[in-house]
């Protein structure tokens, strides 16, 4: 039985991931760069047309990651600072629907 999203360690790959993609965000990564710091994919169009690596730009990242996780094992940072975020949920718009005629 998997164990809640809350609760699952981060020493799992997935976890991993997940706090690096979050923390990219809030230290103002683009998107593109975060996903293919992670080594996924793009999709769609971009995917097919955007060919360059983001080479420099994910070593950036992850030298901003690095450094991050340097500040927090030295006590500079708290360790709260690699928790992902907790974004609340966004409420749904009602849209009218008019019908024509």
């Amino acid at each position: 039985m998997s164990e809640p999203r809350e609760q699952r360690p981060v020493t799992a790959l997935r976890g991993v991931g997940e706090a690096l993609a979050a923390r990219l965000a809030v230290l103002g990564v683009d998107r593109f760069v975060a996903e293919r710091s992670l080594n996924h994919k793009l999709g769609n169009v971009e995917g097919i047309y955007d060919r360059h690596d983001y080479f420099a730009e994910r070593a950036a990242a992850l030298e901003a990651w690095a450094s991050l996780l340097a500040k927090v094992e030295s006590g500079k940072v708290p360790a709260s600072a690699t928790k992902a975020p907790r974004v609340p949920a966004k409420k749904a718009r009602r849209v009218s629907v008019v019908a024509s005629g």
